[in-house]
Formats: structure tokens, C-alpha cells, sequence
């Protein structure tokens, strides 16, 4: 994975202007790690909602573009083997980072929720055991969720601390569309 490292601002975001902003490192340590490249019109996206296919091709760039085993067909009726984002997709799909939807899509254009962000993460890391704890971090993640044990996880490893003020203050926003900035975040914090 890519190590965080002082940034060297090499490309400079029309969007991303403010160095206090709280993105602000991760996107830049992203855009020099390669990890993103942003849109041609030179801003970064920082408060668009992510695809799944954006997503998986951010892990597999962080995880350094590893070469997926080679199939005769797409594991999903939505990405062809000509996509920009197979390989990444294919790579997720095999190290059981993603599995897809049970009509046999990945959603490769679908917003990628907090909640499976998390998730994709925790399973790029190898599952890691959070430490037990009596009470879910977040009012909206039951300990009986299926992303429980990936959110608590990044909670522990202060990936994230959910929402801190506003309408979902105290809650994680599970379900919640997870934004570019926010994604790049998490993986600069999961060093």
C-alpha cells in the first residue's frame, strides 16, 4: 500500500485551494502517490459522490496497481474486459475485497456508500480484528450490522470519526454517499 508521505504538490487542484481544509493533505499525498488524477477541467471532485468503480480503482492503485489473474470473461455483466476500470474491479473481485450485487453487477456506476467504503477497505487490509467493545462507536452502525466490525475497525484506528456536528452528528452515515475527498481521507489515514 502507499506509505503517506510529506506531499510535494505536483499537481494543484482548482478545487483544493485551502490548505486548512480537512482533505486537503490526503488529496494532494493521493494525487502524488497517483492514486487519483482528478477531472480535466483541473479540479479534483472533492465533494462529488465516488462511484464503486472510482473506489476500487483508488484501493487498487493505493495497493500498487497489482496485475489480476487472468479470466476469459468479466466476473460482472456490468464491466466489460474494455472498461477503464476492470483490472481494478477484476483485482477487488478476486482478492474478495468486493463480491457484487446478487444479480451479478458490480454497480460500477453506482455512488459507493461510507458504509461499503469502509468495508472495501477493511477487506483490502485482511479483515484486521477490531478490539472488542461494549457499544457500537455510532448510533447508526448495530453491533449486529454487517459492517459492524469494518466500521468499528476504522474507528479504532481513527479512519474515521464519523460525523462530529450537523443533522448525523454521532452517527458514522453508513448509508450516507461517500465522497471523493472523504475516500482519499480514509485511505490516508490507514497507513
Amino acid at each position: 500500500t502507499a506509505t503517506p508521505k510529506p506531499y510535494s504538490i505536483t499537481t494543484y487542484f482548482a478545487d483544493v485551494q485551502n490548505p486548512n481544509h480537512a482533505y486537503y493533505k490526503a488529496i494532494y499525498w493521493a494525487a502524488d502517490a497517483g492514486i487519483t488524477k482528478g477531472y480535466s477541467d483541473g479540479t479534483f471532485g472533492i465533494n462529488r459522490n465516488c462511484t464503486r468503480g472510482e473506489m476500487m480503482m483508488f484501493l487498487w492503485r493505493y495497493a500498487g496497481k497489482p496485475a489480476p489473474k487472468s479470466v476469459t470473461k468479466s466476473p460482472f455483466k456490468d464491466v466489460s474486459k474494455t472498461h477503464t476500470f476492470y483490472k481494478a474491479i477484476l483485482w477487488g473481485s478476486q482478492k474478495g475485497i468486493t463480491k457484487g450485487y446478487s444479480d451479478g453487477t458490480f454497480g460500477v456506476n453506482r455512488n459507493v456508500t461510507r458504509g461499503e467504503c469502509m468495508m472495501f477497505l477493511w477487506r483490502l487490509k485482511s479483515k484486521p480484528a477490531p478490539k472488542a467493545s461494549a457499544k457500537s462507536p455510532f448510533l447508526d452502525v448495530a453491533k449486529s450490522h454487517a459492517f459492524y466490525n469494518a466500521i468499528l475497525w476504522g474507528y479504532q484506528k481513527k479512519i474515521t470519526n464519523g460525523f462530529t456536528s450537523g443533522p448525523l452528528k454521532g452517527k458514522f452515515g453508513i448509508n450516507e454517499n461517500c465522497s471523493r475527498g472523504q475516500i482519499v481521507t480514509f485511505l490516508y489515514r490507514a497507513k
